[in-house]
């Protein structure tokens, strides 16, 4: 995506396309599944660009993308939020996070009976987003690999 494409998305939403928010909007469309703010801040920072931003610029324009529907919490994972774009790509699947590393990865779609959710909408409720996000020991961990401390991009898709 180019800064013109990135600016029209951000106008259609009724947000203003600062420099900063351009630049943050470019930088999630580079992620290849989903992100923390303090990742999103880390990759922003070693872009070496003429502007610097702090991180609570970052988790500002996050709250603000969020509430104009350009992206979406996935997960939750101890005071951690990760996020991801929302998009028409089939956004809702299933998260593995690895409580050793600490990476967040994506799951094959998976069915999920829908008796439960059908109950919900029969008293009245209705349901808008199902979050799925099995916590454990990732198969490479399990074996004994990877640090404390994961690698360097902690969001991984499965196979």
């Amino acid at each position: 995506m180019n800064e013109n494409r990135a600016k029209e998305i951000l106008r259609s939403k009724g947000l203003a396309a600062t420099k900063q928010r351009v630049a943050i909007f470019l930088k999630i469309g580079e992620c290849n599944c989903h992100f923390t703010a303090g990742e999103l801040h880390r990759m922003l920072a070693e872009d070496k660009s003429d502007e610097r931003m702090d991180l609570a610029t970052v988790y500002r324009t996050i709250k603000t993308f969020e509430r104009a529907g350009l992206l979406r919490c996935v997960a939750e994972i101890g005071g951690c939020r990760y996020y991801g774009r929302i998009d028409n790509r089939g956004f809702e699947h299933f998260h593995f996070y690895c409580r050793k590393c600490r990476r967040l990865f994506c799951l094959k779609p998976m069915v999920l009976g829908s008796k439960d959710i059908e109950n919900l909408e029969n008293i009245g409720f209705e349901p808008q987003l199902l979050l799925v996000t099995v916590e454990g020991l990732c198969a490479e961990c399990n074996k004994g690999g990877h640090s404390r401390d994961g690698q360097n991009d902690r969001t991984q898709r499965s196979n």
